[in-house]
Order: structure tokens, then sequence, then C-alpha cells
């Protein structure tokens, strides 16, 4: 037997029945809104296409989980830690639907992964952590945290659509949903969530709308997203130098990530959008990555307190 969940209301409620029943089924299957995370994004340039800037905060998105998923499974934040097998369980697969940008990554693998972090916690409680887990990447509960001045009033909208008819039930629900996020590892993985979320609704500052689960942010939020984010300090230098070149990854069509190393041991990642460089500079980046070869490139670098925030390739010398 096993339970099935498939919005945010039976999700939050199966919480309570777990705490009060300790006969109630723990084995669970998530569908529908639960089973993936789902940003959508509209605006003239999102039409079933992943811009350049859009596909670098994907990137950021995976390694948030991948940091995340280091710690839950085994104490640190070092994603080399992961063993092959864990790191494709926590992947991303990124599909887009036309109209919009709709991008849609289901969630399966990544919650039973995440899940063998906590082999020690009775089957009541992974169970509560595995709905904890779900809802935060799927309900879109960590989207209103983006914009902080508004996060209370986010919050409070947030309950308020959801089709819980009694105060009391609502109350209950959430207190013990908070009581389930207070873990430490719930917690990673949460920050993980937020700052993915960050990624993507700064990547896309020309969008008219962005929805992520059922929070949905109008342009006049974006931009008092976008004006906190150009408060932070930081600084942009373009370099040029030779880079050796590790850690290729394709994740979807249009876009390469690299692991870009300097003479000096320092290494960084970088994403490259296929529109962004002639068919000639990608071919001579794959090659210097097929065979371990130097290449001078021409490197835009943001720091932040001497830590490498965003990268891009400028061009191929």
């Amino acid at each position: 037997m096993a339970v099935i969940l498939s919005t945010t209301e039976e999700a939050l409620a199966y919480l309570v029945v777990l705490t009060e029943n300790s006969e109630a089924d723990k084995k669970i299957i998530f569908s529908g809104e639960l089973s993936k995370i789902d940003i959508d994004i509209e605006g003239p340039r999102y039409d079933s296409t992943i811009p350049g800037e859009l596909a670098r905060a994907l990137w950021e998105y995976q390694e948030a989980i991948y940091k995340a998923g280091a710690f839950v499974l085994t104490g640190s934040d070092d994603i080399r830690r992961l063993s092959a097998k864990q790191r494709e369980g926590l992947e991303l697969i990124f599909k887009v639907e036309h109209g919009s940008t709709d991008i849609q990554a289901l969630l399966e693998k990544v919650v039973e992964t995440l899940g063998e972090g906590f082999q020690q916690m009775d089957d009541a409680n992974k169970a509560m952590v595995l709905i904890a887990i779900t809802v935060i990447f799927a309900a879109g509960f960590i989207a209103w945290k983006a914009i902080s001045a508004t996060a209370d009033v986010r919050k409070e909208r947030i309950k308020a659509d959801l089709d819980i008819r009694n105060e009391a039930e609502k109350t209950k629900q959430f207190e013990v949903f908070a009581r389930v996020a207070a873990n430490e590892k719930v917690q990673r993985i949460e920050k993980a969530a937020e700052d993915g979320t960050k990624a993507v609704l700064r990547s896309a500052t020309d969008a008219t709308q962005i929805a992520v689960g059922r929070v949905r942010l109008d342009s006049d939020e974006l931009a008092t997203l976008n004006q906190r984010a150009a408060r932070v300090s930081s600084t942009a230098d373009v370099i040029e130098e030779e880079f050796r070149i590790f850690g290729t990854e394709t994740r979807f069509e249009g876009a390469t990530r690299y692991v870009l190393a300097r003479g000096d041991g320092t290494e960084f990642p970088v994403t490259i959008s296929h529109d962004e460089l002639s068919a000639d500079d990608l071919e001579r980046l794959w090659s210097a990555a097929r065979d371990r070869q130097p290449i001078r490139l021409e490197v835009s670098i943001t720091k932040n307190r001497d830590v490498v925030k965003a990268a891009q390739i400028v061009s191929v010398l």
C-alpha cells in the first residue's frame, strides 16, 4: 500500500496524520504538482527558449542542489564526495514546454536520493521529511523568500490561497511543517531551493511574470529583487590568460558548463550558451577540454568579497 499525494493541501494534511496515527501508511507516492519543479517565465524573449543568462541560472540551481545533497548524504558541502550514482540521482533534467518558457524538472529521483540521508529516522519521521522536501521544491514556498521585503505578506498570501477551510487545522498543519523543516539537513535543502530560485529570478530581468509553483511574481516584484541584487557590493574584471578546462557537462540542449582553472590553481565554473560563441570557438573549447590542453581566453569574472560569483567567456583568443 502507498499513499498518493498530488497537492500541497494533501501533503500538509498528511503531515498531521503521520503525527497522530502510528498506523498511517509511511510509503508515499508524489504526483501532480508535487512531482516536479515548475518554473514558468513569460515575456517577449521567453517563447520555448532558454537565453544564456537563464541557462547559467539553471546551472546555479543544479549546483546548489548538489551542495545540499553532499551535506545531507556525506556531511560535507564538497560535491566531489558524491558518488556517480548520487550525482545522477540529484540531477535535474529540465524540460521546456511551448508558449512561455515553462521549465519543468521531475523530482522523484531527487527526493529519493536525498531521502538516503535520513536513514537513521524511523519510517514516520522519514516520511514527514520527504513530504517537507517535496513541498519546499514543488509548491513554491521559497519563492516569497526571494524578495525579503514582502516575505511575510507572501507567506500569508500562500496560506490564504491554500484550500484549507478550517483555520485551526491550517495553523496546525503549518506548525507541523515548520517543525519538520527545522531539521538541519532540511534547512540546507530549503536554502538550495531558495538560492536556485533567486538565481532564476535574477536571470530573467526582462520577464513580465515568473511563476514558481503556485507563487507568481509580477514585473514590479522582479524589479524590486533586481534592485536589491544591484546593491550587493561586487566587482567585475575582464582578464586574458591561459586556462585549463575541466568538468565538461551538457545538461540541456544549447548550453555547456565547464570548470576553468587558472595558473594559480583557482577554479570556477562557467556556463556557455551555444548562441554566444561561433561554432569554431565552441569546437576549440571542446578540443581543449578533451585533450587537456591550455587555451587562451578572455573571461569576465564577477567577485564578491574575493569569491567568484559569476563568470562568462567573452572570447576565445
